[in-house]
């Protein structure tokens, strides 16, 4: 029986989602061994063609007709021996039973003799009927006459030896005479039958040192049959196992390929199983038949039977092939395993791959959104950072995850290629890769160019805040009218128009120091920073709210610079003034004694002063 499981031609590239429908969870029958024999137990086929019952096999081989010794001739024919077990079967079972002997002959015999070339051999045939009658001599020679499976060298008859049996001797001898296809030769006795063929090829019964315990044989032939009946079993499990991988495609989601590898691990499960309920039952039985046919040689001091010999052959033949199919099936699945896993590591992939793209779609959607939301003064735009922050953190891991399952993909690609699996579906595995590395590139940028955006966005309400801030203090300090300064009393007015121009030209300086104008010049700026920069200071909102500062900013400036040349005026218009009232009062002044040196100090001390003040106008 070849038990060769062949997966030289499995090329099988998936199994399909029926495959979860159509299989049972144990699709694989799982051969017992059963206590009791049974004719449903297991089925023994002869030829090829018909099929023979253990349990009827089992009742042809209790019974003793006919058995093959395993011996042969110096000349080197074999012997088949008909006992006298006075037991009669009808022309069908002698029939079955003599296909079944010559078939685990030819079977076991050893492929290096010369038993099993094509040529066939002749055989001697022993009909032993010493306590039976002439009836059934006669009727073992029409069997013979009719049907035996090799061709006969010689039939050698011991003939009945009871009164009455020899007694009716001669009219039985047409029988005898008839027997054209072979020779018929007659013994007498143990004696005569040795001059033909020598004690040590005879069994116990023959008078030969041979020794045969039919009953032992038969139950060790019937557990050997049952052991062929497990394998065969297993082997056409084998079959259906691969036929359904060959058949099959391979699912395309991951949680149906999960299932196939559950589905088809558990299968594999059960077929190791039957493997080593078959190997173990194989080794018992082994080892069971050595213990036997050991003991019976120590008690009868005889020769090993041939027929044991092949039993233990056999059984240790079948393990052999037995642990051999499942090395096969070992390997067979390997390779089948590692197609799967690569399939589902390749659904996995795509699944994740899909949920990646759905979660790049849904960032790239909320940041187009809230592209326009720059906030509307600095701490909003200060916010609006804080919370984007966060938001980048938590969709930079998607960014990570796409790389790193790029890095996976590539992986699987070499895989896929050095191991030649050609997995469905594998061949989109490279573009799916670089639209990863795409998706994340964007992504990135994007959260980027968000991120400097709303810092631009904070810089410029800063500038804005103080722009503002600088337009309030200007309204304020321009706020208070020229009449004021002129009305000022001349003991004090220089030090109070001078703290004036101080103040108005340090306000003055610290509005040139704002960086509006610099906003209004980044509008035209290109580059890929300078972009962010265009879209936050071209956004309807913020350009009008510039345009209007500056505005303010112009009118402030405009009049910060009116009112300097106004109080620069008034001052030298008062100086003038001042110049004038001296003069007119050196001129009437009236005639009274004055001490020379008081004079002279208030002379001195006008003139500085009327010097001090000309000399502060001129320099504004």
């Amino acid at each position: 029986m070849d038990l060769s499981f062949n997966n030289n031609n499995y090329n099988s590239n998936s199994l399909n989602n029926s495959i979860i429908f159509d299989l049972p969870p144990t699709r694989l029958l799982k051969y017992r061994w059963p206590e009791k024999i049974d004719d449903g137990d297991c089925i023994i086929e002869l030829d090829g063609q018909r099929k023979l019952g253990i349990q009827r096999l089992h009742e042809l081989l209790i019974s003793r007709f006919c058995f093959i010794s395993g011996m042969k001739t110096l000349k080197g024919h074999p012997l088949v021996t008909f006992p006298d077990s006075r037991c009669c079967l009808s022309f069908e079972n002698y029939q079955l039973l003599l296909d079944y002997l010559f078939q685990i002959n030819r079977e076991e015999s050893d492929p290096s003799t010369e038993d099993n070339n094509l040529i066939k051999q002749e055989w001697i045939v022993i009909v032993d009927r010493r306590q039976d009658r002439w009836s059934s001599v006669k009727t073992i020679l029409s069997f013979l006459v009719n049907y035996f499976p090799e061709p006969i060298y010689l039939v050698i008859l011991l003939k009945p030896e009871g009164v009455l049996q020899r007694a009716i001797e001669y009219g039985y001898k047409s029988v005898l005479d008839g027997c054209e296809k072979f020779r018929l030769h007659i013994c007498q006795n143990f004696s005569s039958l040795h001059e033909f063929i020598e004690p040590d090829f005879l069994t116990m019964d023959l008078g030969g040192s041979v020794h045969h315990n039919h009953d032992d044989w038969t139950n060790y032939r019937i557990e050997i049959e049952r052991m062929k009946s497990s394998a065969r079993v297993i082997a056409e499990s084998l079959g259906d196992f691969g036929k359904c991988l060959r058949e099959t495609e391979l699912p395309n989601d991951v949680q149906t390929t999960e299932k196939v590898l559950e589905m088809q691990q558990h299968e594999r499960d059960a077929i190791k199983e039957d493997f080593r309920i078959s190997i173990r039952k194989g080794l018992q039985l082994l080892r069971q038949v050595k213990q036997t046919e050991e003991s019976s040689n120590i008690d009868h001091h005889q020769h090993p039977s041939p027929c044991s010999l092949q039993n233990i052959a056999a059984i240790e033949r079948m393990i052999a092939q037995l642990q051999d199919t499942e090395k096969s099936f070992d390997t067979f699945w390997q390779k089948h395993r590692l197609r799967l896993m690569s399939c589902l590591e390749l659904r996995r992939f795509e699944d994740e791959f899909r949920k990646l793209q759905n979660s790049f779609a849904k960032h790239m959607h909320r940041l187009e959104e809230q592209k326009i939301e720059l906030g509307n003064s600095e701490s909003s735009a200060a916010r609006l950072a804080l919370e984007h922050r966060d938001y980048r953190a938590d969709a930079m891991t998607d960014v990570f995850a796409a790389r790193t399952l790029k890095e996976r993909g590539l992986m699987l690609a070499e895989k896929e290629l050095t191991e030649s699996l050609n997995t469905q579906g594998s061949d989109s595995v490279g573009p799916k890769c670089e639209e990863l590395t795409r998706m994340a590139d964007a992504l990135e940028i994007a959260l980027e160019q968000r991120t400097k955006a709303l810092e631009i966005s904070r810089q410029m309400h800063s500038q804005i805040g103080k722009a503002n801030d600088w337009c309030r203090r200007g309204v304020e300090l321009l706020s208070s009218p020229l009449d004021l300064f002129s009305s000022s009393s001349s003991s004090n007015s220089f030090a109070f128009f001078e703290e004036a121009l101080n103040n108005l030209n340090l306000f003055i300086k610290e509005g040139d120091n704002l960086k509006m104008d610099t906003l209004i010049k980044q509008k035209n700026s290109v580059g890929g920073d300078s972009n962010n920069q265009l879209f936050v200071l071209t956004n309807c909102d913020t350009s009008s709210l510039i345009a209007q500062v500056n505005e303010r900013i112009d009118d402030i400036r405009r009049l910060s610079y009116s009112r300097r040349d106004a109080l620069q005026k008034m001052c030298v218009d008062k100086v003038a003034i001042v110049n004038h009232n001296n003069q007119q009062q050196q001129q009437k002044k009236p005639v009274q004694i004055v001490s020379p040196e008081k004079n002279k100090k208030e002379t001195k001390q006008q003139q500085q002063n009327n010097g001090k003040l000309v000399k502060g106008v001129v320099g504004f």
